[in-house]
């Protein structure tokens, strides 16, 4: 019996996957004891090497982006609060003339804190 390269590899992938009818199946199975180019096909279906490699080269990409994200969001969660707390003594004390006092203070504490936070993060490798 002679059947066609084209219609094995048409069923190959129902075949490999066990879900072809039990007619398909030893419709190939023949096939397959006489064509060497086909059982070569699917002892590359079987192959999941590559498969492996790029399921374990997509969780490192996508590890490394929530490190980056985690990292953005640290900075940026110290930074902008940090920022409005520099600002607030400004502008809650602008109308004072004594406003000098009561900004340099929180100012100072909250630059340095900022400043240490971001030394700290950045020593552990976080930003």
């Amino acid at each position: 019996m002679n059947i066609p390269c084209e219609v094995i590899m048409d069923l190959l992938p129902l075949y490999h996957d066990n879900i072809c009818n039990k007619a398909s199946k030893i419709f190939v199975e023949r096939h397959l004891e006489e064509c060497a180019m086909c059982r070569e096909r699917l002892e590359k279906m079987r192959d999941t090497t590559i498969d492996r490699q790029l399921q374990l080269e997509c969780s490192d990409v996508v590890g490394r982006h929530a490190k980056m994200v985690k990292r953005r969001t640290l900075f940026w969660g110290i930074s902008i609060p940090a920022f409005v707390f520099t600002l607030m003594p400004f502008f809650v004390f602008i109308g004072s003339g004594e406003w000098e006092g009561y900004f340099l203070l929180p100012m100072i504490t909250v630059a340095m804190i900022w400043f240490v936070s971001g030394v700290v993060l950045k020593l552990k490798g976080k930003i």
